[in-house]
């Protein structure tokens, strides 16, 4: 509404939070430049003979949803026929596809970045870990955010080679560039068996919680609250050509 009226506002336009909360749709047009999981979108119960072509276990999720939504810990499916039995689930609850992508063993990781153009910059990488091994797979679920106090602890930075944390910047901002976002996002990656960074998906409308907010945590050692809402806003005017004192 605010493009078809003329008014200038922050974050990305229209078509980038389209083609982000479709998770089928970002991975096409990150790949190949940046790695993606294998997996497949299944949108009805004839596309599920497809399903036998990953190794398992895999993540079943739908694939046009936000805030881990349809992501519980039961959404780790270790063979075929339980992951189809998810997918039903999954479009029956939400009347959406399904996306299934193999399952990445590694650490997860999320990175914010802000800005435009040149002055496009990482505010920081941030590992989230359990709070306590349990020796089951770790998965950032809806279960687990509503709880995160108590069930996650944030590694800043991560607890990986400086090399890897390299390869994750660059690749997020890849992917930032490629996906067309502005002024601010959170791009997830979650490392392979291989310890390479694979791309989860980009969230370009990123939580701003002052206490709890993902972007807000993991830049907080090198700005403030303040000076990070202030920056979107003079990044957002900068290029919509707005003066602001």
């Amino acid at each position: 509404m605010c493009e078809l009226l003329g008014i200038p506002f922050t974050g990305s336009d229209a078509l980038t939070l389209a083609v982000t909360l479709d998770k089928a749709v970002a991975r096409r047009i990150v790949s190949p430049d940046v790695p993606v999981a294998r997996g497949v979108l299944i949108a009805a119960e004839t596309g599920e003979p497809e399903l036998a072509r990953l190794s398992y276990p895999v993540i079943v999720k739908p694939n046009d949803e936000g805030s881990s939504k349809g992501i519980w810990l039961d959404s780790l499916c270790r063979d075929h026929a339980s992951a189809a039995e998810r997918c039903r689930w999954l479009r029956n609850r939400y009347d959406c596809p399904a996306l299934v992508e193999e399952f990445l063993p590694g650490a997860e990781v999320t990175v914010g970045i802000r800005g435009n153009g040149a002055r496009t910059e990482v505010l920081g990488l941030m590992q989230i870990v359990p709070a306590q091994e349990s020796g089951q797979p770790f998965l950032y679920s809806v279960e687990t955010k509503r709880d995160w106090r108590s069930s996650v602890r944030y590694q800043i930075p991560p607890s990986l080679p400086a090399a890897t944390q390299d390869l994750i910047r660059t690749l997020a901002l890849t992917a930032y560039q490629l996906l067309g976002c502005r002024d601010l996002a959170r791009i997830d990656f979650r490392l392979n068996d291989a310890g390479q960074p694979v791309f989860l998906e980009c969230n370009p409308l990123p939580g701003l919680n002052p206490d709890s907010g993902d972007i807000v945590i993991l830049s907080s050692g090198v700005l403030s609250y303040e000076m990070l809402i202030q920056g979107v806003l003079r990044d957002a005017a900068e290029r919509c050509e707005v003066p602001i004192p």
